[in-house]
């Protein structure tokens, strides 16, 4: 059941209100990388942080640990919650979600961090978290910080 929210998540993320099914978007779930992608670590980057997006299925939003890993939430109960990593391929940084999609971290707007995906651009504004995945994000954090701090267990 996490499998097919993750994948429901993924598809909003990648559709906005229209299923994208591009050539590359089926070929990175068919042949998911994300346990072959290295986790990019970089404690000072813009992209920390947690960040928010509408989409056709809702609000979307992403939590971005200084250790590289990712937690992807929807405010709708219905579409999960989704695992990810930030990861760096030919001087891009990249993040990979658990279902094999890969989005590109362009750059970080006056008030959105920019996002892009199999040809589409999204916008994912900080701090703007939904009431739902607030709780989810926090206890991701202290997951994050024992990965971080291992002897703090």
């Amino acid at each position: 059941m996490k499998a097919i929210g993750a994948l429901a998540i993924t598809l909003a993320l990648t559709s906005g209100c229209a299923l994208v099914e591009t050539p590359d978007f089926m070929q990175n779930q068919l042949h998911n990388q994300y346990f072959e992608k290295t986790t990019y670590a970089d404690p000072n980057a813009y992209y920390i942080g947690e960040w928010t997006a509408a989409t056709g299925i809702g609000l979307v939003a992403i939590k971005i640990n200084p250790n590289g890993n990712i937690k992807m939430c929807a405010s709708n109960e219905h579409f999960g919650i989704g695992d990810g990593k930030v990861f760096k391929e030919n001087e891009t940084i990249k993040m990979i979600f658990d279902a094999g999609t890969q989005y590109e971290i362009r750059s970080l707007e006056d008030e959105y961090l920019l996002i892009t995906s199999y040809g589409q651009e999204y916008k994912h504004y900080i701090n703007q978290v939904p009431e739902r995945c607030k709780e989810i994000f926090s206890k991701f954090e202290t997951l994050a910080d024992t990965a971080l701090h291992p002897h703090t267990l």
